[in-house]
């Protein structure tokens, strides 16, 4: 539903007063799904029909996932999208997680919290330029897990057990600021030192991503700063309940090259599946981190260090030596990462 009242002048339409509502909003490209059941909200602005310029003096938007104000918002539709203003918004984190499929399954971590921000949207010929900077309260990321006892409850069917939410992280308030710049093709992501600051981890990131709906080819470089004894439980989601680690130290890590491989087309120019590989051989990059102190499968280990370069689907991870047990282990571990499954060989020093 659309009511407004419209003006004609020339090849420009104004209007003022207009309030529209609509059931059932729903799309579905571009790696974004969402479903709304309603959207409403009201504007002012114009459009030029020579030009295919929208302009909106002010523009609102109330759904169930998100909520916001536009003010000076310019929309042209030309060769490409172009979008210039600035916007102010409130977000539901679970919900907007639900249209880029961050939780696929029921053991996926899922994502709680709300946020708050403003974004000033400056385009130009290589794509659609954000500044954003973002508050989320209330952060969470959760994991289900089946109820183990459940001899006093309800008989339930084997293929739908009960679960119940396990907070793997937490934090009263996380802020996401820097530039990101879209490409028009919504292929491509430039980010242009994207920081996170939060009680957990802190963090910026440089770089590029292109190729995201097929190879993911990426050229990222930054630094973090994790707080382990907040985010051990996130660990160990990962890898297992073999690590835990405090302190903080600022880490850097830099990587270079495709995520993930492309089918090789066969003599007749058919797709053959290949065996996947954990991370493509094209793939180079180095990492470290280190942990003031720790436990390795409930041993108590001392402050210490990793170093870790990836070259042709090789990680060779160095450290200076963990202190244990009054002495210290050195080690330089290989880990193949060609096959689905890495490999790892341990060579003493």
């Amino acid at each position: 539903n659309l009511t407004t009242v419209a003006e004609l002048n020339g090849d420009l339409i104004e209007f003022t007063s207009a309030q529209y509502r609509v059931e059932q909003l729903g799309f579905d490209g571009y790696g974004l799904t969402l479903s709304e059941p309603s959207a409403e909200g009201q504007g002012t602005g114009s459009f030029n029909m020579n030009s295919g310029e929208l302009t909106f003096a002010d523009l609102t938007v109330i759904a169930n996932s998100i909520s916001a104000r536009a003010r000076d918002l310019k929309l042209i539709y030309g060769d490409t999208l172009q979008v210039n203003g600035d916007v102010a918004y409130r977000a539901n984190v679970n919900r907007v997680a639900q249209w880029l499929a961050l939780s696929p399954d029921a053991d996926s971590l899922f994502w709680f919290g709300t946020a708050e921000g403003n974004v000033r949207f400056a385009s130009d010929q290589s794509g659609i330029g954000l500044q954003t900077d973002t508050n989320i309260k209330d952060f969470v990321a959760a994991q289900q897990s089946p109820v183990v006892d459940q001899a006093t409850g309800p008989i339930v069917q084997a293929s739908n057990p009960l679960r119940q939410w396990n907070a793997l992280v937490q934090d009263p308030k996380l802020r996401l600021f820097g530039g990101i710049k879209i490409g028009h093709d919504f292929d491509s992501i430039v980010f242009e030192n994207t920081q996170l600051e939060s009680e957990s981890l802190t963090g910026s990131i440089s770089g590029t991503a292109d190729a995201i709906s097929t190879r993911m080819l990426v050229d990222l470089k930054g630094n973090w700063k994790p707080d382990w004894s907040k985010i051990n439980s996130l660990v160990a989601f990962y890898a297992g309940e073999t690590l835990q680690f405090e302190g903080e130290s600022s880490q850097s890590f830099a990587i270079r090259g495709p995520l993930f491989e492309t089918p090789a087309p066969d003599n007749n120019n058919s797709i053959v599946a290949q065996p996947a590989a954990w991370l493509p051989s094209d793939v180079s990059g180095t990492a470290n981190f280190g942990w003031e102190r720790g436990a390795v499968l409930g041993l108590p280990v001392g402050k210490s260090q990793f170093d870790v370069s990836i070259d042709q689907g090789i990680a060779t991870i160095t450290t200076d030596g963990i202190p244990f047990a009054g002495g210290a282990i050195k080690f330089a571990p290989r880990v193949d990462l060609r096959t689905s499954q890495p490999v790892a060989k341990m060579d003493s020093t």
